[in-house]
């Protein structure tokens, strides 16, 4: 591989009006945590409790499931990363947006040896964007990696219930309220366990670093099309 494969983010601002006051000042509450680099897991666990928040206020609000994905990319849990990315993907209506979004999708897939799956999103993510050249390079980079190492029915099998029941146990954990003591109790034993689905921390680390200095590149991006609206295909338009 000639160069690490990379990924977009940007910590979105909202620009709409006629969304609600609480949902804007949730989701600015939880940029103001993912930018706090003082501790970055307790700022990040903060963040996510301010995205689910204006989530709550509105469902369908997708600048709060993008954010709320990037959280929990940053936390080491690209399983949850990629459910809230995707619940992203139906409710944005931009085409950029959607690009990056895929891309995301893509990369964490790429990362986890899901080749398979990691190709047909980079292919949502070039149908959004063509001209997405460093989704195009991962494109090519994962549909040579699928074709090394073919998916096997069995394996897919067995990841997909491991997924299933680690996620079914973490909706489980978030409708019981423990006590203080359970509550510091359980938070040791995460520390001290790894799950199956967990990243590890340097490798979360890794993909953070990737992340900010893709930023501005995204936004930047954003920007040039913002201005070139008005001479692009009535698709392209934001």
């Amino acid at each position: 591989m000639k160069r690490p494969v990379t990924i977009l983010f940007a910590l979105l601002v909202l620009a709409s009006t006629a969304m609600a006051q609480n949902d804007r000042d949730y989701i600015r509450r939880g940029n103001r945590n993912m930018r706090d680099t003082v501790n970055v897991r307790k700022n990040t666990e903060k963040a996510i409790v301010q995205y689910r928040k204006a989530i709550d206020r509105n469902p369908d609000n997708s600048i709060a499931h993008y954010n709320l994905a990037c959280a929990h990319l940053r936390n080491g849990n690209p399983q949850e990363a990629i459910n809230q990315f995707q619940k992203a993907a139906r409710l944005e209506k931009d085409p950029i947006r959607q690009s990056d979004i895929f891309h995301n999708i893509g990369l964490i897939l790429y990362l986890d040896k899901q080749y398979d799956k990691a190709v047909a999103a980079y292919r949502e993510c070039l149908r959004r964007d063509p001209g997405n050249n460093e989704s195009r390079y991962n494109y090519v980079m994962a549909l040579r990696m699928l074709k090394n190492n073919p998916p096997r029915p069995d394996q897919d099998k067995k990841q997909n219930q491991d997924r299933k029941q680690q996620q079914d146990k973490q909706d489980k954990q978030k409708q019981e309220q423990p006590t203080q003591n359970d509550d510091k109790q359980d938070k040791r034993e995460q520390k001290n366990t790894p799950r199956p689905d967990q990243m590890s921390r340097e490798n979360a680390e890794q993909l953070l670093k990737a992340v900010m200095q893709n930023e501005k590149n995204t936004q930047q991006k954003v920007r040039r099309a913002t201005q070139k609206g008005s001479d692009r295909h009535l698709q392209k338009q934001w």
